[in-house]
């Protein structure tokens, strides 16, 4: 009897699986990336960036709800006080929960890590200070909205909140010190899902 149990059980498991791995999508993303940097004392003080993302997704759909894994290479420049100018190459990795209320629209929020990979930037640096100032690593929130076109193209408009700030002064007297450079992206995008399992 208990043998038989181990056995249903382990067939409905089965199934369970191969029904979850039938429903996988996979796909590619691409988008234009709108950057602003803040700092403590004076939020958005520098002027936004235009850049883009492009990278690949894969999802796996639980009823409403779903999982979306996302690696991306996001282009971010930012413009400075003086006309300076710094581009950044990041690795980016949200991981992220969807709920789709209708059957043409999903909602994302979830974490992010950005890995540093590359920097450029003027050869003197008013508005940035040292050019290697941006960290290796940075952290965020993620928030995305989509409306599924098609069965296989959607349409995304989302937002990476910066957690922390790559860079820190002290003035002079000053008892603590002034965090500087905490990236905001916000995003457009267009999504195209390989399968038809989307929506």
């Amino acid at each position: 009897m208990t043998r038989k149990l181990f056995l249903i059980a382990g067939l409905i498991y089965s199934l369970n699986i191969t029904n979850v791995s039938a429903q996988i999508s996979f796909g590619i993303n691409s988008g234009l990336n709108f950057t602003s940097v803040s700092d403590q004392t004076d939020e958005g003080r520098w002027d936004s960036g235009i850049g883009y993302r492009i990278g690949g997704y894969s999802e796996i759909p639980l009823g409403k709800f779903g999982l979306h894994f996302e690696a991306d290479y996001s282009n971010v420049p930012i413009n400075g006080l003086f006309n300076d100018k710094v581009t950044l190459h990041y690795v980016s990795l949200p991981v992220t929960l969807f709920y789709s209320p209708i059957r043409r629209l999903k909602i994302f929020a979830g974490p992010e890590i950005n890995f540093l990979i590359g920097q450029s930037g003027p050869e003197y640096q008013p508005s940035f200070g040292e050019e290697d100032g941006f960290k290796k690593l940075d952290y965020g929130a993620h928030v995305e909205i989509e409306f599924i076109a098609t069965k296989r193209l959607g349409i995304s408009i989302r937002n990476y909140f910066g957690l922390q700030y790559n860079r820190e002064i002290h003035p002079p007297r000053a008892q603590s010190g002034t965090g500087l450079n905490k990236l905001n992206i916000f995003g457009l995008g267009v999504n195209y899902s390989f399968t038809k399992s989307r929506g």
